[in-house]
């Protein structure tokens, strides 16, 4: 009997062509045929068509699938790009930013099921162009990835650790050819923002160079003011006008226009739009945060919030600034910034006010005053008082400006003045030098001041509270004191900072900071309790949610034994238990729950993520949007914050309506449209009455005349909706709005501006419920000074709004793809 052996040596060939073949259909034909057939997931029955276009369409499980290949290709090249830095190389593909966390191919944000239809509709795209990649193509990306760093068995290596066996080469170079697809049709549709060209071996963006038309289409929107006259024409008052009927075949064109359309907020009333949008039931359980912290409020002894005030005033907390009864600088305390210093000698009498007669002429001598001022006592230590060390007032209101009766007359070149009309004062260190001989006898020798401490011209903005006022000659004295000499101080170096000014502080007492005290406390502890109460209850729903899960997989696999399905929790039971208010929204929709409370509030997916409306889970279908799929969102209402847990327990998929069903509002839609024509012709007839004159004038009654209306001049574009969208905000609407007429569209504001100052011109409102009949009077400024103004500064502001505009031609381009691939999202 022949050995085993010997029989596989005799066919040895056979035997490695048959493991060969079994493994090109295990690991290249499977998982080809799982692609393209959606195998994972289960049937049909609990895998629904998210999406569809001519000639494709996707399910939930590929969708699934497509996000987990993008997760492991992201994770591979992740740890590639790793491996190829730390040898020294840098992986040379286009889109290659690790300090952006771009890898070069599509990253996934928070919103994954966008992304990948998004993708699969632009790969249908670059198929209808002939856009293809081949296995060369993928081997050559993964060659320039690795920049020569890594041989083909460390690639393999790295593979296998990164995405633990589940993504093979053959997946992998399969991935890579539609994302390098995907990529040209990306930079095909947005070659009008950006440019791209070679920087240290890598293909780098550009913003695109916007034309000077462009810039100056914007600048006039921002910068140029329109006048008007309007006369609103009402499309409701021609609904009972209209008195043809419509044909089956009219309504049915209607019909077929809007039966694939879901009508949501904003749209026009005569566009058809009659597909009927998801549906849910929402349970849920909630609770009002200030009600917590109110009683936790209330459970907190004085005794604990005396012993927590007293620790805090320890920590030199709740100091407070004093706020004085009046503007008196407090005593003892530096004078504010700008004000002179006081004087060194203390005195014991208040000194005289100071005279308001104007100061004798320095070129005549200087006469004792006719009523002598006594000095102030002073101690024997302090030097006597002389020209270099005089009393000034005590503390009190600052001194007054000099009252000069005739600035003019009587006083000498080097005499301070004080310039009424300008407000300030000119200081006899600042004016002209004169002769010897013109000038006084100075009062003593004073030492040379060094060459910083010069005298500056005052500012023009100078203040008449800054100014000294003259004080009268004593004995003593060589002269009296002048505008802009000072009151004698203490020594001082030049250079020496100035003391900042002191504010007085106070501790706020007990009273005044305990509820502070009591809700700060209390806030930490109602936060945690209702994070107790909410975990316990989300774990609960996240338990049945699981098991549900498992329940429907195993119900999907033909054979063995069936399980039970899961009970779900009484979700009300669990709201009474932990003290929560419990509520179901009945069948809503996107627009009816933003009525409700719960409608209001968003969901926050964690990270840097934007949190999400309530309203958006309604209209999804799947991921977060599947029914019993706990979710937790917060609202504000007013001083209260709400906190939701709820979940869907009953969606309806948007549905198509059949045309008997859908007549009436159909009809309808038909109605508004042949009003609006109605309202639009007669609009137009005025408008052409209008001429040369005055709107007034080609209405016939009174009532038509007092609808007239001049609303104040506006800009076609809102100036804060540009600040806004700088700043990446939103809540700033982009046209301007007119005082007097209703909401209008960039639409209203290009007609109104094309037109010609005494033109009569006939626009719409953005709804299209009024068609204004507009008399434009004028625009400003005049055309040379905007083109003068805009040569001088023609990019402020103006660059955002052009490639604004560029991207918004990308997305209409994006959407005429939709539109020609019948692209249709369930």
């Amino acid at each position: 009997m022949a050995s085993p052996f010997e029989i596989f040596r005799k066919n040895q060939r056979l035997w490695m062509a048959g493991a060969v073949l079994v493994a090109i259909m295990s690991f290249v034909v499977a998982p080809m045929l799982e692609y393209f057939s959606g195998a994972r997931g289960g049937a049909s029955g609990s895998n629904p068509v998210i999406a569809s276009w001519n000639g494709g369409v996707i399910r939930q499980n590929q969708v699934a699938m497509d996000e987990g290949d993008l997760v492991l290709a992201n994770r591979f090249l992740g740890e590639l790009a790793r491996a190829v830095m730390e040898k020294g190389g840098i992986p040379a593909v286009p889109g290659f930013q690790p300090e952006a966390g771009s890898l070069g191919i599509t990253q996934l944000n928070t919103s994954p099921e966008e992304v990948i239809l998004f993708r699969r509709l632009m790969l249908s795209e670059a198929a209808r162009h002939g856009i293809q990649f081949d296995d060369k193509a993928a081997k050559l990306f993964l060659q320039r990835f690795v920049d020569g760093k890594l041989n083909g068995s460390e690639i393999q290596a790295i593979m296998v650790k990164s995405t633990e066996r589940r993504l093979t080469m053959p997946q992998f170079s399969r991935f890579i050819k539609d994302e390098l697809a995907f990529q040209e049709m990306e930079r095909l549709t947005s070659s009008g923002l950006f440019f791209q060209d070679v920087r240290d071996s890598r293909l780098v963006g550009f913003p695109a160079l916007s034309t000077p038309s462009k810039n100056w289409r914007e600048y006039l929107r921002l910068n140029q003011t329109a006048k008007i006259k309007a006369y609103p024409v009402n499309v409701r008052d021609y609904l009972d006008k209209v008195e043809a009927t419509p044909s089956d075949k009219q309504l049915k064109d209607l019909y077929e226009a809007g039966r694939n359309i879901i009508r949501t907020a904003g749209m026009l009333d005569s566009q058809p739009a009659f597909m009927l949008p998801a549906t849910a039931d929402i349970e849920f359980a909630s609770i009002d945060l200030e009600k917590v912290i109110a009683d936790e409020m209330a459970k907190i002894s004085d005794d604990v919030l005396r012993a927590e005030y007293e620790t805090r005033v320890k920590a030199n907390q709740f100091r407070v600034p004093i706020e004085p009864e009046n503007k008196v600088e407090p005593m003892g305390l530096p004078p504010a910034a700008g004000t002179l210093p006081a004087a060194n000698p203390p005195v014991t009498e208040p000194a005289p006010a100071p005279s308001t007669e104007t100061p004798a002429p320095t070129t005549e001598p200087v006469k004792p005053a006719e009523t002598p001022v006594p000095l102030a006592e002073t101690p024997v230590t302090e030097p006597p008082v002389s020209s270099e060390n005089k009393p000034t007032e005590p503390a009190g209101e600052p001194p007054k400006p000099p009252v000069l009766d005739n600035p003019g007359e009587g006083s000498g070149e080097t005499q301070s003045r004080l310039d009424r009309e300008l407000g300030t004062v000119r200081l006899v260190s600042f004016q002209e030098e004169k002769p010897q001989s013109d000038v006084a006898p100075a009062p003593a020798p004073v030492e040379p001041a060094t060459e910083s401490a010069q005298a500056e011209p005052a500012p023009a903005d100078a203040k008449p509270a800054d100014v000294v006022p003259p004080t009268p000659a004593t004995e003593g004295n060589g002269a009296a004191l002048t505008l802009g000499d000072k009151p004698d101080a203490a020594p001082q170096d030049p250079a020496s900072p100035a003391v900042p000014a002191v504010t007085p502080m106070r501790t706020q007492t007990f009273e005044e900071v305990k509820s502070q005290i009591a809700r700060e406390m209390a806030s930490a502890t109602a936060t945690k309790i209702i994070d107790d109460k909410f975990e316990q209850i989300y774990s609960a729903m996240r338990i049945y949610q699981a098991e549900l899960a498992t329940y429907k997989n195993q119900q999907d696999q033909p054979g063995g034994d069936k399980l039970e399905a899961p009970v779900k929790p009484d979700l009300n039971a669990l709201a009474k238990e932990h003290g929560l208010d419990y509520g179901t929204t009945g069948v809503v929709n996107s627009e009816s729950i933003a009525l409700m409370p719960i409608g209001r509030s968003t969901v926050s997916l964690g990270g840097q993520s934007q949190a999400i409306p309530v309203s958006r889970f309604v209209e999804a279908v799947s991921g977060l949007g599947e029914a019993y799929n706990p979710l937790l969102s917060v609202a504000l209402a007013g001083q209260s914050t709400l906190r939701f847990v709820f979940w869907k327990t009953d969606l309806e998929l948007p549905s198509t309506p059949s045309f008997e069903s859908a007549k009436e509002n159909v009809a309808a839609v038909w109605k508004v449209q042949e009003a609006q024509k109605l309202a639009e012709s007669k609009a137009k007839e005025i408008a052409g009455r209008v001429g040369a004159g005055q709107i007034e004038d080609a209405l016939t009654s009174d009532i038509e005349k007092k609808l007239v209306v001049e609303p104040s001049p506006f800009t076609a574009m809102n100036r804060m909706f540009l600040m806004f969208m700088q700043l990446r905000m939103s809540g700033a609407d982009e046209v301007s709005q007119i005082d007097q007429l209703q909401p209008v569209d960039m639409a209203f504001m290009e007609t109104v501006f094309a037109a010609k100052p005494g033109d009569a011109v006939v626009a719409p409102d953005r709804q299209r419920t009024v068609y204004y009949v507009v008399k434009l009077i004028e625009t400003a400024p005049p055309t040379e000074e905007l083109l003068a103004n805009f040569q001088r500064a023609p990019t402020e502001g103006v660059s955002a709004l052009v490639s604004r505009g560029n991207q918004q031609s990308i997305q209409s381009m994006q959407m005429n793809i939709e539109s020609r691939l019948g692209f249709r999202r369930y």
